[in-house]
């Protein structure tokens, strides 16, 4: 399905003191105009690698929160935590615990972003961002009216409507009210709205609504989509994941394009059903983009047999995981999990019901690539890392 976006901190650009000598106003110049350009280029590492500069020159408040927001943006949400923890502990201000917040919202750790994201609206009831986020998060915890509360609350504070509205279209669609969604997308879309998450949860409301003419012409003006057969006929056949795989990952993501289609059974889904699961099973998938390199994560019960298949392709790498299945929700997120670096695009399928499929689709050649177990410990269950460096 598609995945609630809750909204980015709005990154202030604070100027440091400038020198009174020549030399001092024109390197303040200079990397004014660097950050211009990395801002403009949304190069987080590039930001990250200026404002590290910047602290590391003067410890600095501001500083320090912009650096750990660039963390986050970059999806690195340990190391924004751990440049934002000496302010959590010295009176944070409102944007501070709602940084913090999202971060613990993006590892999974829903109630202690839901405290965060009431303190701050305790500092300040009328942020917008704090409300939107407050939304995310009571609905992954099923509490969809006190969400569709906070969600109408964020747009009447004037948060970005496509973003709020596309919150309280999927509401509807976990609630499996797709009449109600389209009406609050399709008015964005005539406005003129193109989004990417918003696209993809409108053509998933035509198909479920049996309006395949409407979610086609949807999908041929968006760019760079791919049309496979048996699409539409196969999302009318998805249902809205379960709750506890909502609280895995962010609420939406793009609609799997690469589904086959499935029964004649409005309510079947057109993935594998497994007569007899095995032991082991993938509860989680998550990815990210770090300083040097993109990683994915599989988390499972137990670990996980892993064997590449073939000679490495030039832009294709596959592995064959052995002794384990996946829910219809896990492959879906699997299959929508966001590339960065060199990877375009992940595909995760059965193969059977003990064995899975997984294909990393590359840019270009792979400099690196490392795969390795991280062993269960007392927060985290056992994982399957595949690490992909770039130069």
């Amino acid at each position: 399905m598609g995945k609630l976006v809750h909204v980015l901190l709005l990154l202030s650009v604070f100027s440091l003191t400038g020198c009174v000598t020549k030399s001092g106003n024109h390197n303040a110049i200079d990397e004014e105009q660097k950050e211009f350009i990395l801002t403009k280029m949304n190069d987080y590492q590039g930001l990250i690698k200026l404002y590290r500069e910047k602290l590391n020159r003067k410890e600095d408040a501001k500083i320090r929160y912009i650096l750990a927001s660039h963390y986050h943006s970059a999806m690195d949400y340990e190391s924004s935590r751990h440049y934002l923890a000496p302010l959590l502990a010295d009176n944070p201000n409102e944007d501070i615990l709602l940084l913090e917040g999202k971060n613990l919202l993006e590892q999974g750790r829903i109630a202690e972003a839901l405290e965060c994201v009431r303190a701050a609206l305790n500092k300040n009831p009328d942020n917008g961002e704090a409300l939107n986020t407050q939304g995310v998060l009571l609905a992954q915890l099923g509490n969809y009216l006190g969400a569709k509360v906070a969600f109408d609350s964020a747009r009447a504070h004037f948060v970005d409507e496509d973003k709020v509205i596309n919150n309280l279209a999927m509401l509807a669609i976990m609630q499996e009210d797709y009449s109600t969604a389209r009406g609050y997308l399709a008015p964005l879309y005539a406005r003129g709205y193109t989004g990417e998450n918003l696209l993809h949860n409108l053509v998933f409301v035509l198909v479920k609504l049996r309006d395949f003419e409407g979610a086609e012409a949807v999908l041929n003006r968006a760019k760079n989509v791919d049309i496979r057969e048996g699409l539409l006929e196969s999302l009318s056949k998805i249902k809205p994941r379960s709750q506890r795989q909502l609280q895995q990952r962010e609420l939406l993501a793009k609609q799997d394009v690469s589904i086959k289609k499935g029964q004649d059974d409005e309510d079947a889904t057109p993935t594998l059903s497994l007569s007899k699961e095995p032991n082991n099973e993938i509860i989680a998938v998550r990815a990210g983009q770090h300083e040097k390199y993109f990683r994915m994560a599989m988390e499972s019960r137990e670990r996980i047999a892993v064997k590449e298949l073939g000679d490495r392709a030039p832009n294709q790498i596959i592995y064959e995981l052995q002794g384990v299945t996946a829910s219809d929700d896990i492959l879906h997120i699997g299959n929508n999990l966001m590339a960065e670096g060199n990877v375009k695009s992940i595909s995760i399928v059965h193969k059977d019901k003990n064995t899975i499929l997984l294909t990393f689709l590359l840019k270009k050649k792979m400099d690196k690539l490392k795969v390795f177990h991280l062993d269960a410990e007392k927060s985290a269950p056992e994982r399957l890392v595949f690490d992909f460096y770039h130069g």
